[in-house]
């Protein structure tokens, strides 16, 4: 353990891993939430795989809230905007697209930086998602 967190070692003690289960963990974070459902259903029996399907499937659920208020967000801005004589349109268009290319940015790294753990035998636990993940995935 280091400062307060888990370690985030590979499997678990009498777990192996093979070749197959890593590509399945890192491509559940890679494909989206359908593909990491299937892999979450189809490998029941190994540990390591659900885990890093169920942490996927759960950022993908943060995201997609996430992203649901940024739209309300953005149409609330435009409305006011647009009451406030039209400079809703200059300000939240801009604002909107730097703020889509940032997310889409932020999200590609996270998950190829969590494909890449997963791929390298690594469990690395998203604060608050790795112990719901964790749990969820006991076999």
């Amino acid at each position: 353990m280091a400062n307060g967190r888990k370690d985030d070692t590979a499997a678990q003690p009498g777990e192996a891993l093979t070749d197959n289960d890593k590509a399945f963990s890192a491509i559940s974070y890679i494909l989206g939430i359908l593909v990491a459902l299937v892999i979450y259903l189809v490998k029941k029996e190994n540990g390591f795989v659900r885990f890093h399907a169920v942490q996927s499937i759960l950022v993908d659920i943060v995201v997609f809230v996430i992203s649901i208020i940024a739209v309300i967000l953005f149409f609330a801005i435009f409305a006011i905007g647009m009451v406030a004589g039209g400079i809703g349109v200059l300000v939240a268009f801009p604002l909107f697209y730097v703020a889509v290319l940032a997310w889409g940015l932020l999200l590609l790294a996270i998950r190829l930086f969590l494909a890449w753990k997963a791929y390298n035998g690594g469990r690395f636990m998203i604060p608050l998602l790795g112990g719901l993940a964790e749990r969820f995935s006991a076999t």
